[in-house]
């Protein structure tokens, strides 16, 4: 959700004590912390070609019909991450539960590189997608989140 306003030059501090009060005086932890919805989870096995075309029928995914967002705990890395995108910012990585391995873009990750490399397990929130590139469909999972364990 977002919203826009116009306010005077001379007024942006005055605005900006007076937002942080009340956001102080109406707010609680529960209100601020970061919240990812995760519709289920599942092993890696589970998203076969099949499941994930059959999954995009749920669309056209927007505001009312959010794209369903799955985890898996305990994963692994399945080769190294590599950094991708004209800043380098973007990640590449494949990961396995050993139950399949899957490969997975994570767009603005590529920081975590290095602690990728540092942690044997982690989980990952993902919305899968089939990529086709030169003629070749597979699935892939666009990362929304890493947890370190």
């Amino acid at each position: 959700m977002a919203a826009g306003i116009t306010i005077e030059t001379e007024k942006i501090e005055q605005f900006a004590a007076d937002f942080e009060d009340y956001a102080k005086q109406n707010l609680n932890e529960n209100d601020i912390e970061a919240k990812l919805h995760i519709d289920a989870a599942a092993p890696l096995e589970t998203f076969r070609k099949e499941t994930v075309t059959e999954l995009q029928l749920l669309g056209p995914f927007g505001q009312g019909n959010p794209e369903p967002t799955f985890a898996t705990k305990g994963v692994r890395l399945a080769s190294p991450p590599r950094r991708v995108g004209a800043g380098r910012e973007h990640l590449q990585l494949a990961i396995t539960d050993n139950t399949a391995a899957i490969r997975c873009i994570g767009f603005r990750f590529g920081k975590l590189e290095k602690k990728l490399l540092e942690t044997e397990f982690f989980n990952v929130a993902y919305k899968p997608q089939i990529n086709t590139y030169n003629g070749s469909s597979n699935v892939e999972f666009i990362l929304t989140d890493i947890q370190f364990e």
